[in-house]
């Protein structure tokens, strides 16, 4: 029998403090947030052996959230995490408005290289770069010959003034160059690009490209093929939309890297991300019974088909 591979989905990005509610006086609630954290959590609960390469200040958080207490010493345990020490965990505050999100970013971690990612997870089947503020080194784009690479390109697609208040800027066309030429896969929201006309540059140019659209579901660009739709799944209620995408990434990722189809993949990411929607950070997240359950019985925002 062939042995398992340690590390089968690797995600490289910042783990997050995302502060909670309206800034006040005194100490402000948070919860442990970010692309790799929504995204390794995903991937763990689809039946994945995921690794976590990060950089944070020392917090507890990250291993009862991400490992578990009772698990951080099991030798078999599915979510290993690399910390590469920082002075600062990365962290952001998130408000939702009826016009979108508003988003400030208060404190960084160290960037994350090639040389940081340990030799045993250089096997990995899957790697997902998930920058949030620009810390993933594009050295890392060629490290993985034998993986399927999907990047969740946002970190790279946006910049921040003085007090930290983020906003989607151009991605800079040499370093988006270098990851289209190597990436299987890249997906994005449509809020991410402040200029829709790059979007065709990109789809030109990517071998599969997946835009999400919130409620709406995704548009998918296969080279070669015109663009079409996978409708959303309608979510019991909406509670926390944050993490939606980057749940929908790893579902599309984890299904796509065991079926080749990029149809049923993201039909399934769609379906994936609809249940974190319902409940508070994480705790949403579905196991694949219920992803299956509601793949054959949910409703849809609309028919699957052609770009609308």
């Amino acid at each position: 029998m062939a042995r398992r591979a340690e590390i089968e989905y690797l995600v490289v990005g910042h783990v997050c403090v995302d502060l909670v509610g309206e800034d006040r006086p005194g100490p402000r609630p948070y919860v442990l947030g970010g692309s790799a954290t929504y995204a390794a959590l995903t991937a763990r609960n689809l039946g994945q052996r995921v690794g976590v390469l990060t950089s944070a200040d020392f917090e507890p958080a990250i291993v009862d959230t991400l490992v578990g207490r009772d698990n951080f010493l099991v030798a078999a345990n599915d979510l290993r995490v690399v910390r590469l020490p920082a002075a600062e965990t990365t962290c952001f505050v998130n408000v939702y408005e009826p016009d979108g999100r508003r988003q400030q970013v208060l404190a960084l971690a160290e960037p994350l290289r090639a040389e940081h990612v340990p030799t045993a997870w250089r096997g990995a089947r899957v790697v997902h770069l998930a920058p949030v503020a620009r810390e993933v080194q594009l050295d890392l784009v060629s490290s993985f010959s034998n993986a399927l690479l999907g990047v969740t390109p946002q970190g790279w697609m946006r910049d921040w003034d003085g007090s930290g208040r983020v906003r989607p800027v151009l991605w800079d066309r040499a370093a988006a160059d270098v990851v289209l030429e190597r990436a299987d896969v890249l997906i994005f929201s449509e809020e991410d690009v402040p200029d829709p006309a790059e979007v065709g540059r990109y789809a030109e140019r990517a071998r599969l490209l997946v835009i999400t659209e919130h409620r709406e579901g995704a548009v998918v660009y296969e080279r070669g093929k015109p663009p079409w739709r996978s409708p959303a799944f309608r979510p019991a209620r909406v509670a926390d939309p944050t993490g939606a995408g980057d749940t929908f990434a790893a579902g599309f990722l984890t299904h796509y890297h065991r079926t080749g189809d990029p149809r049923a993949s993201a039909d399934y990411a769609n379906c994936v991300a609809s249940f974190v929607v319902e409940r508070r950070a994480w705790h949403g997240l579905p196991t694949p019974d219920q992803v299956e359950e509601r793949l054959n019985r949910g409703a849809r925002s609309q028919q699957p088909g052609a770009r609308s």
